[in-house]
């Protein structure tokens, strides 16, 4: 169990930031996990081959019977029927052992947890606005939905796509050796079914995007409540906070509902399609057999595999519109989750030598990223070393002197110590940062 324990990493460091794209987020997320990745893969198109020799070998057997009699069944035919003794007590068994492991073990307890790590670190790197300008809930919400949607984009894809392919391209080759006409009635089913994914996955995914977006905002309107539970109760503003709660609640049940229809009409023509498969696969090889055309392990072999094809339909369709919903819901949270810093260092950035406490703005000018309104305008202020030093008019211009001087907010003008300095901005900040005092009317800045 070791062995798939530690096949990578779950606290590996990032390479960069954030690429804005799926596929390339999904890389820069579980890079490190490749020789998990590449094994999963290997894995399941293994498993995906082994399901339909295994078909083919019952067909293989009960041919046999009809070609052979009892006297002469066994001649020449021991080694065949070692090889697939061998194929379903061993080989099988070992591929699953080794895909339960992988899922278990390794993707299971790893994979969200370097995804996790990964973005919430770089989000925790962004200024203040960039928090300031969206709920706490909903930005929390985002990276455990996004580091989730994109974990099981990468497990599905290797679990069911890989075996799906495999036992799809597998099954049409069997089909080819009995009879190239059974392969053809497979293609054109297949054809078929490829038209109805295109019709319906597209739609799957746009409002999977919406649906996400619409429940963290839940998260994000109720988080947002009962973090400034002491402010609503001051305000007397529970029904107000409710009466909001409702309007996300409902927003949110529109688009499920939305979500649902467009779902609903497509597993029905799945099922549909399904359905149809059996009786195309089964009955075409009935009417060879019966003009002399084909053998009876051909009606056998494609009996067995339009059964499992037609059950791997509908879960393969569902794993599909779940894949297709998790690419909507890691494209929203993409969005909210990559975007640049906007307070980022010098080239030439480095932590001070020599620290002597002097805080000094020179004609700072700071907005909350507007070109004009509330906040600094030509502040300047000098604080020496030991000195001490505060703002006494509005609360929010107390507030973003501070914020300033830590260098925690982007889009600031002018010179200061703690602003705009070649120096890595979190170390001014650990070396002097504001003390906030959070009361019920307000905020106060030491």
């Amino acid at each position: 169990m070791k062995y798939f324990e530690n096949l990578f990493d779950p606290f590996a460091p990032a390479n960069g930031p954030p690429p804005d794209t799926l596929f390339a987020f999904g890389k820069w997320l579980f890079a490190g996990s490749g020789r998990a990745v590449r094994l999963m893969g290997i894995t399941s198109i293994l498993i995906g081959f082994s399901e339909v020799i295994a078909a083919w070998s019952v067909g293989l057997i009960i041919e046999r019977i009809g070609t052979h009699g009892r006297a002469v069944y066994f001649d020449g035919f021991v080694w065949q029927l070692g090889a697939i003794v061998v194929l379903m007590l061993v080989v099988r068994p070992l591929l699953l052992i080794t895909q339960g492991g992988i899922n278990s073990l390794a993707f299971g307890p790893g994979l969200s947890v370097l995804g996790l790590f990964r973005i919430h670190k770089y989000t925790l790197g962004q200024s203040l606005d960039f928090f300031e300008d969206d709920f706490a809930g909903r930005i929390n919400q985002k990276q455990m939905q996004t580091t989730s949607a994109v974990g099981e984009l990468l497990m599905e894809t290797l679990n069911a796509v890989a075996f799906a392919g495999a036992m799809l391209i597998g099954g049409a080759g069997i089909l080819l050796t009995s009879d190239v006409r059974l392969s053809l009635v497979m293609l054109v089913w297949f054809g078929v079914y490829v038209l109805a994914l295109r019709w319906g996955l597209p739609k799957i995914r746009a409002r999977g995007k919406i649906r996400a977006e619409a429940r963290s905002a839940i998260s994000g309107r109720f988080v947002d409540s009962i973090g400034n539970i002491s402010t609503v109760k001051l305000f007397a503003h529970t029904e107000l906070e409710a009466e909001a709660a409702q309007a996300t609640l409902v927003r949110f049940r529109e688009a499920a509902l939305d979500f649902g229809r467009v779902v609903f009409r497509f597993r029905t023509l799945v099922a549909f399609l399904a359905g149809v498969l059996p009786i195309a696969l089964v009955g075409s090889a009935l009417a060879l057999w019966w003009q002399g055309h084909t053998e009876t392990g051909a009606i056998v072999t494609a009996g067995i595999l339009a059964s499992r094809l037609g059950a791997m339909t509908s879960w393969f369709s569902f794993m599909l519109m779940g894949l297709f919903a998790n690419i909507g819901i890691a494209e929203d949270g993409i969005a909210t989750l990559t975007k640049p810093y906007r307070l980022t260092d010098a080239d030439d950035a480095k932590p001070p030598a020599n620290f002597s406490g002097e805080i000094r703005f020179d004609n700072v000018k700071f907005h909350y990223g507007r070109k004009d309104g509330g906040g600094l305008n030509g502040f300047n202020l000098t604080i020496k070393p030991g000195g001490k030093g505060g703002v006494g008019r509005a609360l929010g211009c107390r507030k973003i002197y501070g914020s300033v001087a830590a260098s925690a907010y982007a889009g600031c003008r002018g010179r200061g110590d703690f602003a705009r300095r070649p120096r890595p901005a979190y170390t001014d900040a650990r070396r002097a940062s504001p003390a906030n005092r959070d009361g019920d009317a307000g905020h106060a800045n030491v």
